[in-house]
Parts: structure tokens; C-alpha cells; sequence
């Protein structure tokens, strides 16, 4: 039956950075989701009737900007809710590769969204620090107007509108790589380097 639903569902047909494309085709979008046991892909194959998302290239890597009112309400209301946490754990693995942040889990923040609404907060948290992730990017790629965390926590409570905020923000980053401007940081950042440990001084001779 779920195969069935996902198969009905419309989702992201992406473009091309230099060149939208203006043709419509079918794509295929796969979220590795994490349950209590082992790993379940849940597979979507529809047919697209405009366009949801372009590909940004960025470092030699592919991230989306995506329609922020399909995100919000058109993907989810066609998908009865799952597209939210398709594209939950796709922007959290998005800021996993543009900051270079192995600690970043989507698979964990995706349970954290979903299960966690048992023990109420780690939702919550969750959203907030993906929030966070999301303002680091803007930091790196030199965005003045950045996110609010906080905001992303309060507009959990009108109409859900937290995902359409997130989104927003994140379009601001690849709208300056599409723009081909200035943008503060050209790259995905690279890992942080670790000093290596400094010897003690050998002991002083006795006299």
C-alpha cells in the first residue's frame, strides 16, 4: 500500500544550474530511513509537472534549491506528510557535505523528528539545531540576512510554517552561487585541520 501512495506522489524534478531544463521527465528520490531495526528505503518514481527544485553545483558537489511552497504544503499534502521527512533528512545531509561535518546524522535527525514526539522535546531540539546547521552555511557562503533558530522553533506552531523558513534560507545560499556573484565562501568547507600534539621539553641536565 505504501508503494502504492509514494507511486502516486509528485516530487522534485530538478534543473540545471547554468541552463534550467524546461522538460518534464520522471526522477527517483530514495531516503535511507533508520527505524528501531536495520535500514528501509522508501523509494518515490513519479512524473513531475513543473518544476520543484534546480541543482546547484557547488565544489564539485549537487545540492538543491527547491520551491519553498512545495516543501511547505503542495509535496507533503500530496504525500500525506512524508515528503516533511524526505526532505529533512535531504537538507540535513546537504549541510553535512557543504560544511564538511561528519558529526551531522540525518538518519538520527529524522528519528529525532519522528519518534522522538514520543518524549516531546527532540523534535524540538532537532529543529533547532538544523537550524543552526543552516545558519553556519550562511556564514560560510557570506549571507548578510541569516536565520533564526528560534524562529524556525516558533513557526513550528503556525501551520507548520518552520520547513517553508528553513527552506527559504537555504535558497538564499545557492541563489548566490546561481548568481554568480561574489559568494564569501566558493567551496563546501574543508575539514578542520588538527594540530598535532607539541613534545615537552626534554629535562633540564643536572648539575
Amino acid at each position: 500500500m505504501l508503494m502504492g501512495l509514494l507511486d502516486a506522489t509528485q516530487r522534485e524534478e530538478p534543473g540545471t544550474m547554468l541552463r534550467p531544463s524546461s522538460r518534464v521527465a520522471p526522477i527517483t528520490a530514495c531516503l535511507p530511513v533508520r527505524p528501531l531495526v536495520g535500514w528501509v528505503e522508501v523509494q518515490a518514481e513519479t512524473e513531475g509537472s513543473y518544476e520543484m527544485a534546480e541543482i546547484v553545483r557547488v565544489g564539485g558537489q549537487e545540492f538543491k534549491r527547491r520551491n519553498i511552497f512545495g516543501v511547505w504544503l503542495g509535496l507533503p499534502l500530496i504525500t500525506i506528510g512524508i515528503y516533511t521527512f524526505v526532505w529533512y533528512y535531504k537538507i540535513n545531509d546537504e549541510a553535512r557535505r557543504y560544511l564538511a561535518d561528519d558529526t551531522i546524522r540525518p538518519g538520527v535527525s529524522v528519528l529525532a523528528l519522528t519518534l522522538g514526539w514520543v518524549i516531546l522535546l527532540p523534535p524540538f531540539i532537532s529543529i533547532f539545531r538544523t537550524a543552526e546547521r543552516v545558519r553556519r552555511m550562511q556564514e560560510h557562503a557570506g549571507i548578510a540576512s541569516r536565520i533564526e533558530p528560534v524562529l524556525a522553533l516558533v513557526a513550528v506552531f503556525f501551520f507548520s510554517l518552520w520547513t517553508l523558513y528553513i527552506q527559504e534560507m537555504l535558497n538564499r545560499i545557492w541563489d548566490a552561487y546561481l548568481g554568480g556573484g561574489s559568494v564569501g565562501q566558493q567551496n563546501p568547507v574543508p575539514p578542520t585541520a588538527v594540530a598535532p600534539p607539541v613534545p615537552p621539553p626534554p629535562p633540564a641536565p643536572e648539575a
